[in-house]
């Protein structure tokens, strides 16, 4: 069973077999079979580095979820005021 890696190696490996043997007659140029030396993966440096999660920015981060969930929890709250202010105003201006 080929995985998708292997597959993906294959296709490579034949589309650069592909460009390593065009010949082009203004060029006057053959390229020679040559291995190429590249490679898909990350280094396991940048890939470590990307998983490793920031302090500094993770407090920020909470800091931030919670100013929004207060900010919108004093508006509420102060529309909530508002209305009950109306209605205990209503309730005495009709009795």
């Amino acid at each position: 069973m080929e995985t998708r890696v292997v597959k993906y190696k294959e296709y490579r490996e034949e589309i650069m077999n592909c460009v390593e043997n065009y010949h082009d007659d203004s060029d006057k140029f053959l390229a020679e079979t040559k291995k190429r030396d590249t490679s898909t993966i990350l280094p396991m440096d940048q890939v470590i580095e990307k998983l490793v999660i920031d302090k500094n920015d993770l407090k920020r981060r909470k800091k931030q979820k919670i100013n929004f969930i207060l900010k919108h929890v004093f508006i509420g709250l102060g529309i909530a005021l508002i209305i009950l202010a109306f209605i205990i105003i209503g309730i005495y201006l009709f009795k």
